[in-house]
């Protein structure tokens, strides 16, 4: 009997195999030699798998142009991409019907076939040759067994509205803190009538910093709205238009400047129990990237204000920005601490090093060159406590600060003792008539606690060549904006 026999009748006598046909030994015949049958110790050969599917994802699944001028040309990227586990057959993109207003542009000729994780990217064109806009229809053809054909709907808007010149003055509006009051330079000392951004159901408008943000040549605002939390973006498209670019974001901006030196404004603020220092690094298209904890705002924070410096700069003159901030311990007339936080370069910060005081509480701080020697000053002050109205400066030395605070300008003289005054505000530096020395605009509360809304005036102060004030009087038009944090323009 042969090993193989032997083998099977032990494994049933165990009870290993049940109701089996045992076969009987094959006998042998003349010129045959006894042996195991012919398919005993053979494997059948194993079901060939499934080949591994393709599966195609389409990025955006519809294209919209908002708002593009009569004239001008847009461009959209349309991403096709492999997100399966084999090759994917890409056929085609076309239209379902010619537009003449929208092209596609390939990468590279059609079919191609895309590997597991490979994509293209096409651009879609749209020319605004009229006020009618477009619509069309894509078809993205493949081999994906699931959805050989994907449909990406494509729309545009025209408009003939030229963009308003700016930059502009930004702040809460007067009537209504939910919407957002925008001033243009008119280019001769003053600014136009507002146009106001209508409330959107998200709250007041907190952390207000203007710059262009996309690289488009246009002034944008970066703000965080109160109810929602939302950051949103604020860019004018044949009209000012709001979108949301983070919701729910636990910072509020303070200001900006380029802390990792790619050439677009970055912001920075802290978040809302001043436990984590943010920065939120511009990726030139408007969007930002977080770091919430670019710095640490906890020894700054003496649980009662803590306020920073608008524009960040080179304070150290190390050819790195960095970051000034001011706290105190109560209302009244307590002593500011004025902190430096060193940049490192790549829009992270050494701890907090204390230079210098500003005697009194501070609500308006900036940095800026004030008497044009080439090292940056800290301006700062404006409370309505004490002597109300009064603006300090530090000035800027080699590579640091003056310890000591010397008074710049008093826009409240007639209220030098006592609580709630009128004359205290924000104040913000930037150049605006082009003359090589920075413009200091602030604004000045008339009732801190009186009737609602609290009507306020946008101050305009002269500085002389030595850094001295010179001059300052009301612009119109006169209670434009609440009281409260404002925006100018922030260059890289």
């Amino acid at each position: 009997m042969t090993g193989h026999r032997l083998a099977w009748l032990a494994a049933l006598a165990a009870g290993c195999i049940e109701n089996a046909f045992v076969p009987d030994e094959p006998k042998a015949t003349s010129g045959d030699t006894a042996g195991p049958l012919p398919f005993a110790d053979t494997a059948l050969p194993p079901e060939a798998d499934d080949p591994a599917p393709p599966d195609i994802a389409v990025d955006p699944p519809a294209v919209a142009f908002s708002w593009v001028d009569v004239g001008d040309t847009a461009v959209q990227a349309l991403e096709v991409a492999n997100v399966g586990d084999g090759p994917l057959d890409l056929g085609a993109v076309a239209w379902d019907a010619p537009v003449a207003a929208f092209q596609l542009v390939a990468p590279v000729g059609l079919p191609v076939e895309l590997a597991p994780g490979e994509s293209l990217s096409f651009d879609v064109v749209y020319t605004a040759t009229g006020l009618d806009g477009a619509e069309g229809l894509l078809h993205v053809e493949t081999d994906d067994p699931d959805e050989p054909v994907v449909d990406v709907p494509v729309t545009a808007d025209a408009c003939e509205e030229d963009p308003p010149e700016g930059p502009f003055v930004v702040g809460p509006a007067l009537d209504d803190t939910n919407r957002v009051s925008l001033l243009a330079w008119d280019g001769a000392g003053g600014f136009s009538s507002p146009d106001h951004e209508g409330d959107d159901g998200s709250g007041a408008w907190r952390g207000l910093v203007e710059a262009d943000f996309d690289g488009d040549g246009l002034w944008e605002v970066v703000s965080r709205r109160e109810r929602s939390h939302d950051l949103v973006f604020l860019s004018w498209s044949c009209g000012w238009h709001t979108t949301v670019l983070d919701e729910n974001l636990p910072y509020t901006p303070e200001g900006g400047g380029d802390l990792d030196g790619d050439g677009d404004v970055d912001l920075y603020g802290y978040s809302d129990d001043h436990d984590e220092g943010w920065v939120g690094l511009d990726q030139g298209d408007g969007t930002f990237i977080h770091l919430g904890d670019a710095f640490d705002p906890d020894p700054t924070w003496s649980g009662y204000a803590l306020k920073m410096a608008y524009h960040a700069g080179d304070i150290d003159e190390d050819g790195v920005p960095d970051l000034v901030a001011a706290d105190y311990d109560s209302p009244g007339d307590d002593v500011s601490r004025i902190w430096l936080y060193r940049g490192v370069g790549d829009g992270t910060f050494e701890e907090p090093e204390q230079v210098g005081t500003i005697p009194t509480p501070v609500n308006g701080l900036d940095i800026l060159d004030l008497d044009g020697d080439g090292h940056l000053d800290v301006l700062g002050g404006l409370d309505d406590d004490g002597d109300a109205g009064v603006m300090f400066v530090m000035w800027g030395t080699a590579g640091g600060l003056a310890e000591e605070a010397e008074t710049w300008y008093d826009q409240a003289p007639g209220f030098e003792v006592g609580t709630n005054h009128p004359g205290g505000g924000y104040l913000r530096g930037y150049d605006w008539d082009g003359d090589g020395t920075p413009d200091v605009l602030t604004t000045y509360d008339l009732d801190p606690y009186g009737g609602s809304p609290r009507d306020l005036l946008l101050l305009w102060h002269a500085v002389a060549s030595d850094g001295s004030h010179d001059a300052s009087w009301a612009l119109d038009p006169p209670g434009a904006m609440r009281y409260g944090n404002f925006a100018v323009p922030v260059e890289p």
